[in-house]
């Protein structure tokens, strides 16, 4: 059955409401109340259970500046400057000083929190114009998208509401204890040559709150004034739908082999392959030179043994609980690196390319939906650890407790 999703859309000012992961909770049994359970010694333990409203994103996607509106300023010109440099850095030889200080970038970005991206990339007077005094100066109606899955979702506009209503005093406070803290950073100036980058982190920062501060404010304007109306949509139910369909088919996610159909469930994890399989592959699929069109195969899709002996370059070390190794994110939409694959998680990276191709994303869109999906396979993880030491601790203290009920009979 074809697809109805369209190829390309055109923008308007949207707010998706992407579910990312239903984090398991741990809900006790209604047979634990029971007390012929205790007295015959089986007891039931906590269950884990899906909370009812998932972990979301609320992705705002505003249109493009019409030709009568005004020009940006300087200071978003020389953000717009300032983020196309820094995907650039991106693209340099992996072993240059400059992409090392790129990806050690990317990290520290990575640990900022979702919430915070989502806001931050909101731009007041985009789509909407808004006065001084607050009057809004453009009554037009922005839906908020939803998809229908198979578990329904509640209502979200009360849970959007009560995101900004914690986020306007947080990256309000957080934006004054950084431009107070950055006085600390002035010793690094000292150092010859090496340029003074905990000042440049702390401003960054400060700015990175203030930008979401003023993001949150402004989606609070419009939502106080009813502009905001809660709608499912089709297309992205289908998008949900798709997750899971072909996941690990080798297909490449990518336009040059791979339509839009086929880019619903793609995984964008390595090939494994063994025997026959391996030996029949092309040289250039091993990395050993370029195919007769002169182009070569990206390193993310190079053949490697799956015995780590054999490839010294090979890294057979474990990324720690709790800190984002993964690689960057694709800086436009194409073939994604993530990895993020948790049972939980309702929305993949490979379904992040029809996403951004449907609704016409922008580059650093799919960045933030791709930081989005990390962050939320990280907490499944870390909500799974936390739930074992609990379990763990729960049945030391249970067994501890049997051992004094036997000593005292």
């Amino acid at each position: 059955m074809a697809s109805k999703i369209p190829t390309k859309t055109t923008r308007s000012f949207r707010i998706f409401a992407l579910p990312l992961a239903r984090l398991p909770r741990s809900t006790p049994d209604a047979s634990s109340s029971n007390p012929t359970s205790t007295s015959t010694g089986t007891e039931s333990k906590p269950k884990p259970a899906s909370a009812k409203t998932p972990l979301l994103l609320f992705h705002v996607s505003q249109p493009d500046p019409t030709p009568d509106s005004a020009p940006p300023n300087l200071i978003n010109k020389g953000l717009a400057k300032a983020s196309d440099t820094w995907l650039k850095l991106g693209e340099k030889d992996k072993n240059s000083w400059t992409y090392w200080f790129y990806a050690r970038g990317e990290k520290l970005m990575d640990k900022i929190e979702y919430e915070e991206w989502a806001l931050k990339a909101v731009k007041e007077g985009e789509g909407v114009r808004i006065s001084k005094e607050g009057q809004v100066l453009d009554r037009i109606e922005i839906p908020l998208l939803r998809p229908t899955l198979k578990e329904p979702l509640p209502p979200l506009l009360p849970k959007l509401h009560r995101l900004l209503l914690h986020r306007i005093p947080y990256h309000r406070k957080m934006m004054y204890r950084t431009i107070i803290a950055s006085p600390l950073t002035w010793p690094f100036a000292i150092i010859p040559v090496i340029p003074n980058f905990p000042l440049f982190y702390v401003l960054w920062r400060a700015w990175s709150h203030y930008k979401a501060w003023r993001g949150a404010q402004y989606l609070e304007t419009l939502l106080k004034s009813g502009l905001i109306v809660e709608k499912e949509n089709e297309q992205l139910g289908e998008i949900y739908a798709a997750k899971g369909k072909n996941e690990g088919a080798n297909r490449a996610p990518d336009e040059t082999s791979s339509s839009a159909e086929s880019l619903k469930g793609t995984g964008g994890d390595k090939q494994d392959l063994k025997g026959a399989s391996a030996k029949s592959l092309a040289p250039q699929a091993k990395g050993l030179g370029a195919a007769p069109d002169g182009t070569a195969t990206p390193s993310s899709l190079v053949y490697r043994s799956t015995s780590p002996s054999s490839d010294p370059s090979i890294k057979t070390s474990k990324p720690d609980t709790g800190t984002n190794e993964q690689p960057a994110p694709a800086p436009a939409p194409g073939p994604i690196t993530s990895t993020a694959q948790h049972p939980s998680l309702l929305l993949s990276p490979s379904q992040i390319p029809l996403l951004a191709k449907t609704f016409n994303l922008r580059p650093y869109e799919v960045m933030d939906i791709t930081r989005a999906i990390e962050q939320a396979d990280f907490r499944a993880r870390r909500n799974d650890s936390e739930r074992e030491i609990r379990e763990k601790a729960e049945e030391k203290a249970d067994e501890e407790r049997k051992d004094k009920e036997g000593k005292a009979e």
